[in-house]
């Protein structure tokens, strides 16, 4: 699958990040939004549907206290928690920091014993895994 940049988050901080979709995306015929509540347009969303969608990615309650934990990070700081997450976030969306290259991706496939010894770990274990090895559940 081919990676390519839709935009970019712009911010002096977690209350005014802002995001901007990409003049080259924006040009693309086939151009879709990254979601229905960033519709493709010029202008920079605010910082509040920025944060509404992006924050969206990251796990909820107890894992997600428990990654901002593991991380050092704010349990608010969705930034911070994007920028160690990112590249593994829900969806098909990774979010990096600057122009760092994607890395290829590769998966190797749990066996059912594996899920359930992961289970087994408890949350703080778990979140410490899914920060540590980007983990996604597919069929």
């Amino acid at each position: 699958m081919e990676q390519t940049k839709v935009g970019i988050i712009q911010s002096s901080g977690i209350s005014d990040a802002v995001f901007r979709y990409d003049k080259a995306w924006l040009d693309r015929e086939d151009a879709i939004p990254v979601s229905l509540s960033l519709p493709l347009q010029e202008e920079a969303f605010s910082s509040e549907k920025t944060k509404c969608f992006f924050e969206g990615l990251l796990p909820e309650g107890f894992t997600k206290r428990s990654v901002a934990r593991w991380m050092h990070a704010d349990e608010h700081d969705y930034l911070t928690m994007l920028s160690g997450l990112g590249q593994e976030c829900l969806g098909a969306i990774q979010v990096m920091e600057g122009n760092t290259k994607p890395p290829k991706a590769s998966y190797t496939r749990m066996t059912e014993q594996q899920l359930q010894e992961l289970a087994a770990e408890g949350a703080i274990k778990s979140a410490e895994l899914v920060t540590a090895l980007h983990l996604s559940l597919m069929k």
